[in-house]
């Protein structure tokens, strides 16, 4: 069964998963505890509307890059330059077509046969993967979650 994440659970799922390059400012214990989202996040990348969507359902594919990808991964240090981390570009000059049913190219993944992102099939898509797992099937959990600069996020799962 599929499920869409409404804004407001986007909003806290952005700002769960979101890593900026500045040390977090905070001296609240529960910073580090796990945030329930409570559902995951199924996009057709092809139309950008959320599978099984009602007019209600939830964000596109645009929010989720406006709220999490640009903001948080499509930075100079990670996927945002001439020569991103795993060859992925994220930043609003290359297209999304760079993601739907491409090959991974990272140096971990790029021998696993796995591709970055399939539409409608979250399990086999790398980049839901490496978001929502603790052990992805190659490489590292993303975004990386440094305990100064990250809070620890409870991934939605499969």
């Amino acid at each position: 069964m599929k499920r869409t994440l409404s804004l407001p659970a986007a909003l806290a799922l952005a700002l769960a998963l979101g890593c900026s390059s500045e040390p977090a400012a905070t001296t609240d214990a529960s910073a580090d505890a796990p945030i329930d989202v409570g559902s995951d996040i199924s996009i057709d990348v092809a139309s950008d509307v959320p599978i099984d969507a009602t007019p209600d359902a939830g964000p596109t594919l645009a929010t989720i890059e406006a709220l999490v990808l640009r903001p948080h991964c499509a930075i100079p240090s990670c996927h945002a330059s001439a020569e991103p981390t795993g060859r992925m570009r994220l930043d609003e000059d290359f297209p999304r077509t760079s993601l739907r049913g491409v090959a991974a190219m990272g140096v971990a993944c790029r021998d696993q046969g796995l591709v970055r992102v399939v539409p409608g099939d979250p399990a086999a898509s790398l980049l839901y993967r490496k978001i929502s797992e603790d052990a992805p099937p190659c490489g590292s959990r993303m975004p990386p979650r440094p305990p100064t600069r990250c809070p620890r996020a409870h991934r939605p799962r499969p």
